[in-house]
């Protein structure tokens, strides 16, 4: 395989991790972020209902949306949605910048003096950030079990 080949390998691999971590970053993001709203929302309720508890009626929802609060707030923790989240942007940042690399490699090397171990070099730093990636989130997983 000649060396630009081997960078169009390299870049078609580049787009499709970044589609992947994309895919995954929204809905981590999602995720997170519902979770925190939900945790905001049932929260204040249960704040608001027991202020206004002149009843047992309205101290029994309280306390239910108290403990609905107290079991929402330990899934965020559990999946862990916001360090996967930040861990997919990590990757995006990395894998833009050996794309932008590669390009500018590409655009001002003639062909003939494009060589493989500098498409290898590149396509290294492209592995390390699918491996940190990897690891971060067993890391992460391990943490939680």
């Amino acid at each position: 395989m000649a060396p630009l080949e081997a960078a169009e390998g390299l870049l078609r691999s580049l787009a499709e991790a970044r589609s992947y971590a994309q895919a995954r970053r929204r809905t981590w993001s999602r995720w997170s972020t519902g979770i925190r709203l939900l945790m905001f929302t049932v929260s204040a309720l249960a704040t608001i209902t027991l202020g206004l508890a002149t009843t047992d009626a309205w101290g029994k929802v309280g306390f239910v949306l108290s403990a609905l609060v107290t079991s929402l707030t330990a899934l965020e923790p559990f999946f862990n949605w916001r360090s996967r989240w930040v861990d997919a942007d990590e990757a995006l940042a990395g894998w833009y910048d050996v794309e932008e690399d590669l390009r500018r490699l590409v655009e001002t090397s003639p062909e003939a003096a494009l060589t493989h171990s500098e498409v290898e070099r590149l396509y290294k730093r492209y592995r390390k950030i699918w491996n940190d990636w990897s690891a971060s989130w067993v890391s992460a997983r391990r943490s939680t079990d």
